[in-house]
């Protein structure tokens, strides 16, 4: 899974909009959680991690849970999504499947928390699975620049704007 350094920017988990802000996710929340991932997600972190089941894929995000901090992303008491930033700049994020009934409130959150991860890192980045299609269009409209990297593979960066 994603292992590396972790910058770790002060305030930058205590962000809020609205209801939505961040929660440091426990062990034992994550396993709780798994079988509420947006099942595309599930296949993305498989397709990346090459794990051949998503449990292995949670398994091995706890055991790295101690050196990167892992986050629930919550919209009032309800979780949306499960994310982190490990590297510098390099972003991760899979949704729950409660997000389809709160999308534009994700949207206006997304473009919110943004600037203060680009304030903080300069860029975000990651790889993508390009085959959750849903994840390549709303890094699309948060304006990712692409670059392939293998069939079925592409790397985003999301830039600081020149001003």
């Amino acid at each position: 899974m994603l292992v590396g350094r972790v910058f770790i920017i002060d305030g930058l988990h205590e962000f809020k909009y609205k209801e939505w802000h961040f929660e440091q996710a426990t062990p034992e929340r994550l396993l709780q959680l798994e079988d509420q991932i947006r099942d595309k997600d599930k296949e993305e972190a498989m397709a990346l991690t090459g794990y051949k089941t998503f449990h292995e894929c949670m398994l091995s995000l706890i055991n790295t849970s101690d050196t990167v901090p892992i986050y629930l992303l919550k919209r009032g008491k309800d979780v949306m999504g499960i994310g982190g930033v490990c590297g510098k700049g390099v972003v991760w994020l899979v949704l729950t499947k409660q997000e389809k009934n709160h999308t534009l409130g994700f949207l206006q959150f997304s473009k919110r928390f943004l600037p203060k991860l680009i304030e903080a890192y300069g860029h975000v980045t990651n790889i993508v699975w390009t085959k959750n299609t849903k994840h390549v269009k709303y890094l699309d409209w948060l304006g990712a620049e692409w670059e392939d990297i293998s069939p079925g593979f592409s790397i985003f960066y999301i830039r600081r704007k020149e001003r």
